[in-house]
């Protein structure tokens, strides 16, 4: 929880520090104050919670086996989990696309692609490590309740022994079926990504189809979102086929792309000249 709160903390003061002088929507505003109430409760609740319960006598019999400690633990780590990822999308991943820190990424140029790469990297990254966290923390609470469930039942060991090795074996089994197909090309793309926010990509259907459409989102699954020229029409490419994408020229301006973006994530994007500057060599005068 400390980890956690340490870490929420050190994003927000980061974002504040990089937006300090720049205009922020009346949208992006409110979003703050939500994020620092949701941080206020999300950790200062389970914080009193604890320090209250640890300061009454009967602590040490409310804390009667390793079981309960452990349950109480694999919750906390679960909720938090889920309040860190957040953050790290409402402070770092959406201020970097949406141009908070600098050029957004619908204007960036080909000697930025290692930029957009990194921060779709981490947006791959902090998603699965919240999925597997909540997964293992939400299993192992599942396997203390069934074993809890088991020794009600009978005071022979023989029904909470099965009980034990039965559901932990189909908990375990769950788990493995649920993770492997979500993180099969999570761990490539985390390390090695071809493709990052921002890009126009152009690629191939099943059914030889020529698609293309500007990068706008990334997650463990359905994987890359790519929205069209429309604006409308949305494509979604798994994280095992993304090799299959090339970055092209867009065919459209910043401004048109801006317009994209600005559907998508729902936030007006902030208004200076790194929204609508054009990108490419200047332009020969008559």
């Amino acid at each position: 929880m400390i980890l956690g709160l340490s870490v929420c903390v050190g994003l927000a003061m980061a974002y504040h520090v990089r937006s300090r002088g720049r205009e922020k929507s009346t949208d992006r505003r409110a979003g703050d104050r939500r994020a620092r109430w949701s941080l206020a409760l999300g950790f200062g609740i389970p914080l009193v919670v604890s320090v209250l319960r640890w300061a009454t006598p009967s602590f040490d019999d409310g804390i009667d086996s390793a079981a309960a400690a452990f349950t109480a633990g694999t919750v906390t780590v679960g909720v938090g989990m889920m309040l860190v990822s957040s953050m790290v999308d409402w402070y770092y991943v959406l201020p970097t696309a949406l141009g908070r820190f600098g050029r957004p990424i619908w204007a960036l140029d080909d000697s930025k692609l290692a930029g957009q790469r990194r921060v779709a990297q981490v947006w791959v990254f902090h998603r699965g490590l919240c999925e597997l966290v909540v997964l293992v923390s939400l299993s192992l609470f599942l396997a203390i309740v069934i074993v809890a469930v088991g020794n009600s039942f009978s005071g022979d060991k023989t029904l909470p022994t099965a009980f034990e090795a039965l559901g932990g074996t189909g908990i375990a089994f769950a788990a493995v079926q649920y993770l492997a197909p979500r993180l099969n090309g999570a761990l490539d793309f985390v390390l090695a990504a071809p493709i990052g926010l921002g890009a126009w990509v152009r690629w191939e259907d099943a059914r030889g189809r020529e698609r293309s459409g500007l990068v706008v989102d990334v997650s463990i699954r359905p994987g890359l979102k790519v929205v069209a020229q429309d604006g409308l029409t949305r494509y979604f490419v798994p994280l095992p086929e993304v090799r299959t994408l090339s970055a092209v020229h867009p065919p459209n301006t910043p401004d048109q792309r801006a317009a994209i973006v600005e559907r998508h994530f729902g936030q007006k994007p902030p208004q200076p000249e790194t929204a609508t500057a054009v990108v490419g060599p200047p332009q020969p005068q008559e």
